[in-house]
């Protein structure tokens, strides 16, 4: 599940910024796999600004290929044939959408929900007074 927000919000526990929720796009692949799955591209752009056009957000980190030879080369090419460096993949994000909107992290609204617990005993949900309404029955 993710939160769409206008400002980023912050971990009711730790005080951390959530994580923003993002895709991946990969380059240099082959037609066939840019059928058969999505956020693959045949395309090789050759740097951040470049790869911009095929994402659907905001990119935050690219990847270099260092070098590719014999049949990742464009055309097929030898194997001692040096390509150069293109962007191999890049992890974008849509511009509002975040893990969650209260915590950071599971751990982080599992010890928020113990301190709520012990900080707040008269703080429970309508299943658990059923239970305990149960229980004395």
């Amino acid at each position: 599940m993710t939160f769409k927000a206008a400002t980023r919000p912050l971990c009711r526990l730790c005080g951390k910024p959530v994580p923003k929720v993002t895709d991946r796009l990969l380059f240099g692949q082959s037609p066939r796999d840019c059928e058969r799955f999505t956020g693959y591209r045949v395309a090789r752009p050759s740097n951040k600004e470049a790869a911009q056009r095929y994402a659907n957000g905001q990119i935050l980190a690219v990847r270099y290929g260092t070098m590719a030879t014999g049949a990742a080369a464009p055309g097929g090419g030898h194997f001692n044939e040096r390509v150069p460096r293109y962007v191999e993949s890049a992890t974008y994000w849509d511009g509002e959408s975040y893990r969650d909107e209260h915590f950071c992290s599971d751990p982080c609204a599992v010890r928020f929900g113990y301190f709520a617990a012990v900080q707040c005993p008269t703080l429970l949900t309508q299943a658990f007074a059923d239970a305990i309404e149960a229980r004395r029955t």
